[in-house]
């Protein structure tokens, strides 16, 4: 099974990320910044969300989340 990394350079995943969770971000506690991005996961997790300046490990990204992420990414793309 080959998994999906996704690499800051990619416009349309970070930016559907940092709206889908523009509401209710925590500021990083290492360096307080909101930004996020999405690094590689590790079984059973299919990405893990990371502070878009400090690189900060915050969480696991389920498939569900990506899912709902990659489809905003997309409309995104396509409007």
């Amino acid at each position: 099974m080959t998994k999906k990394i996704f690499h800051i350079c990619d416009d349309g995943i970070t930016n559907a990320l940092n709206q889908q969770l523009s509401r209710n971000i925590t500021p990083c506690a290492q360096c307080g910044s909101k930004e996020r991005k999405l690094g590689a996961g590790k079984e059973p997790h299919s990405a893990s969300l990371r502070c878009g300046e400090c690189d900060r490990f915050i969480k696991w990204v389920s498939k569900r989340e990506l899912a709902r992420i990659e489809s905003q990414a997309n409309d995104g793309r396509n409007a």
